[in-house]
């Protein structure tokens, strides 16, 4: 994962980021956020000019999580979201998964989930801290007769830090985000390539904050909207010449609500 780059305005842009996060208020910490979602339906592959390396899937990945934001200890980034591919015959798969990555871990991979989604889904996401080592992701497929969910438990994964040291992160709760993301293949060090997704977003987009870093402060939360909020544009490199292009672009269309659109062309 990379980080986003700050700017001097509400604009940031990111090399596999897009989508936007707000900033918990001083003295106090996010505890829980919320986010609805429906999964990519139809990935196309993208204009020639950004298409990626051939054998290297066409991947995007919806999600909610807490932190990750920046280089301190604590930047660990516990996750809920899902996974859409470009299969070669032109169909696109989905999978819900949950992460705990870390910075400078490279073994805190996506788990499957255990619930089912299809393109075209609408999902809701919750992630509730209950200890500054441990969450609680809740997912709920709201497509078709009844809603479905899953609940499970994840915690804080164990870091080897460049002196060697072993340590296993605190939640901080400094950041709350939304984001569509261009992932790393699944046990490489490569980014995927990124598909032309069309459209999506998110909606329900609200973060509980308070103090301390524990489930019970939820009882005196403030919630927490889209009010200054930051703004992640993804941009990919292009070659000869050598330039960038802005390849997804978040719009804030009310407190609660983000919508992406694919390119910039």
């Amino acid at each position: 994962m990379d980080a986003a780059v700050p700017s001097a305005t509400r604009i940031e842009t990111s090399g596999n980021w897009s989508g936007a996060y707000i900033t918990a208020n001083e003295d106090r910490h996010f505890l829980q956020v919320w986010g609805s979602w429906k999964v990519p339906a139809s990935l196309q592959l993208p204009p020639p000019l950004l298409q990626g390396p051939a054998g290297v899937p066409y991947i995007c990945s919806n999600w909610i999580g807490l932190d990750g934001q920046r280089l301190y200890l604590d930047s660990s980034l516990p996750q809920v979201g899902t996974a859409s591919t470009l299969l070669a015959d032109g169909t696109t798969t989905a999978q819900a998964w949950t992460q705990w990555w870390a910075r400078g871990d490279a073994t805190t991979a996506p788990v499957p989930l255990g619930l089912a989604v299809n393109p075209g889904d609408d999902v809701l996401g919750v992630l509730t801290v209950q200890d500054p080592q441990t969450v609680i992701v809740v997912m709920v497929n709201l497509s078709g007769p009844l809603p479905v969910g899953i609940a499970v438990q994840g915690t804080s994964p164990n870091v080897t830090l460049p002196d060697g040291t072993n340590v296993t992160p605190d939640i901080s709760g400094a950041t709350a985000e939304w984001v569509l993301e261009r992932p790393r293949v699944v046990g490489q060090t490569i980014a995927a390539n990124f598909p032309d997704y069309g459209e999506s977003g998110f909606e329900l987009c609200i973060a509980a904050e308070g103090e301390p870093v524990d489930i019970f402060s939820l009882f005196g939360a403030l919630t927490r909207v889209l009010r200054g909020e930051r703004l992640i544009r993804m941009f990919d490199r292009l070659l000869n010449p050598e330039r960038t292009q802005f390849i997804s672009i978040p719009k804030k269309l009310d407190d609660t609500t983000i919508e992406l659109r694919y390119g910039s062309f």
